[in-house]
């Protein structure tokens, strides 16, 4: 390293809260990035074979993460539509706790349905229905959990198809149907995507004191940046194709505005569309 760079480095250790106001006071992040700008998000779909539903990884800044979906048929009730399993659970406390927390919000928003409704996991004669297994590994965990995490099952999503269901049971039958009476297409042709009911994107901010007193509202801000404030915010937009947008949840510590929140709003809506558009170009 050079003197100068060694000297910002050593300053970053040493004092965080100056090193990040000398960069914010400008607009920026340490790295270039404008202060409310997004790191990039960019997924693969189809990285897990065999009986998966459908598969996504996800980067997300710093964290990486792969979702899995498996499917199952059982019969129309109303137990939990899909259920989540974790691997590579970090070993710091703190990256445990926004891990929980990323996890806490996922589950909110398959229980409110957010991504999509009990129907459309329903077999092609309404009488039996799918549940689903979201499997996720966490690869790398330097970021914002959240966002990538819900980013990981939206993708998953799109890329995941279901079985076509053959049922010979008659419908005025009120026996258990017998597992012999079911077939499933094995032509993948004939198997369907999953109906979203939205696209809910995960977006998060938090409001920094400068040296100068001076308040900024940064996006996806670094971690080490999250410890140097107590108003952070994460909102998740949703929409489908010509929707209106719609705030699906709202999760804040601190204070906020609302002229900030109306501000954060908007750019988690720019941000949503773009994801979502690229999410809807297939390879």
């Amino acid at each position: 390293l050079s003197p100068q760079m060694a000297s910002v480095e050593l300053l970053k250790l040493v004092d965080p809260s100056l090193y990040y106001s000398k960069f914010i006071g400008g607009g920026i992040f340490p790295d270039g990035r404008a202060i409310d700008a997004f790191k990039p998000f960019s997924f693969k779909r189809g990285v897990v074979g065999g009986v998966c539903a459908g598969s996504a990884l996800v980067r997300q800044g710093g964290v990486t993460v792969v979702c899995s979906l498996s499917a199952s048929l059982s019969p129309l009730s109303t137990e939990t539509m899909m259920t989540t399993e974790w691997e590579g659970a970090p070993d710091d406390a703190e990256i445990k706790m926004a891990l929980v927390d990323a996890r806490t919000l996922l589950d909110e928003l398959i229980s409110r349905e957010a991504f999509f409704t009990r129907r459309a996991l329903r077999s092609t004669d309404e009488r039996l229905e799918w549940r689903i297994v979201a499997k996720f590994r966490l690869l790398h965990s330097d970021g914002d959990l959240s966002a990538a995490v819900v980013g990981a099952l939206l993708a998953a999503l799109t890329d995941a198809r279901l079985p076509t269901v053959h049922l010979q049971h008659a419908a005025d039958d009120e026996a258990p149907i017998d597992p012999q009476e079911i077939t499933i297409e094995k032509e993948e042709s004939q198997w369907n995507r999953i109906s979203l009911s939205s696209h809910p994107v995960a977006s998060s901010f938090i409001l920094y004191r400068d040296e100068e007193g001076k308040m900024h509202l940064l996006a996806d801000p670094p971690v080490d940046a999250r410890r140097l404030s107590r108003s952070q915010c994460t909102i998740v937009i949703g929409k489908k194709e010509k929707q209106t947008p719609s705030m699906l949840a709202l999760r804040s510590s601190g204070s906020f505005s609302d002229d900030l929140l109306r501000r954060m709003v908007g750019i988690a809506e720019k941000r949503q569309e773009t994801i979502v558009k690229a999410l809807e170009k297939r390879e």
